[in-house]
């Protein structure tokens, strides 16, 4: 059985009286299709589709103890390309990516795989894959405020997202949260970031798990985990008329 998700609503797709019969389908309602897993798949019927490709979210850093914090894993980026006509006697492949595998402690974190959509008369779209995030050593004299994993790119599509930025803070006590650290015997403290968000949804918050396709999970800070979230999975949609 394919993994997929199925909803629908009002006919939201363009039309295309150069198409013969298939404009008569304008005002009928629409089929939503998730995929949530790689497989090849064709239409019912000839349809005019609009489709959306999303990489998985990358996985923030780990860290050495709980005094260290991590920035989040940045969010997946999203292909998204309407008006396509895709046709019942050909087959096209997707490839979902998966999200990026919590971290070894005291590592970086795992970038997202790149999520694709393939076929005959179609251009291949891409969601690529969100960043890994990094660790932060507590004692760390580096001369920066903030660090960020870049979200993932996109390819292919009418319009290609980027993914969110994953982000650790660091400052000298939780209230210089953004304030750089130049050498001196101030030592840093380094406060967990937020996970990039995606097409889906915001990103997770820090210490917390994604929840939505193509989100980075959120950074480990002080007293926070020792081993932060993987990244959650990308997705396909496929919007079409009935």
């Amino acid at each position: 059985m394919p993994n997929f998700i199925i909803g629908s609503g009002p006919a939201q797709l363009p039309r295309n009286s150069d198409l013969g019969q298939l404009s008569k389908l304008d005002m009928l309602p629409f089929r939503k299709l998730i995929f949530t897993a790689s497989q090849t798949w064709s239409p019912p019927r000839p349809v005019i589709a609009n489709i959306y490709v999303t990489g998985g979210g990358g996985s923030p850093g780990a860290n050495t103890t709980t005094s260290d914090g991590s920035s989040g894993g940045s969010g997946a980026g999203t292909a998204i390309k309407n008006g396509v006509l895709l046709l019942p006697n050909v087959v096209y492949t997707l490839v979902i990516g998966a999200g990026g595998a919590q971290a070894i402690a005291g590592g970086s974190g795992n970038a997202g795989g790149d999520s694709t959509f393939s076929g005959v008369g179609v251009p291949t779209l891409t969601g690529g894959g969100g960043r890994a995030g990094i660790t932060m050593r507590h004692n760390s004299t580096a001369a920066f405020g903030f660090t960020q994993a870049q979200g993932g790119t996109a390819s292919g599509g009418d319009i290609n997202l980027r993914g969110g930025c994953g982000q650790a803070y660091m400052g000298v006590s939780p209230q210089a949260i953004g304030v750089a650290i130049v050498g001196g015997s101030t030592t840093p403290v380094v406060m967990a970031g937020p996970g990039g968000g995606s097409f889906w949804g915001p990103g997770a918050s820090p210490t917390s798990p994604a929840s939505n396709f193509g989100e980075g999970g959120g950074g480990t800070g002080v007293n926070g985990l020792s081993q932060g979230y993987a990244g959650y999975q990308g997705a396909i949609m496929i919007e079409f008329n009935e």
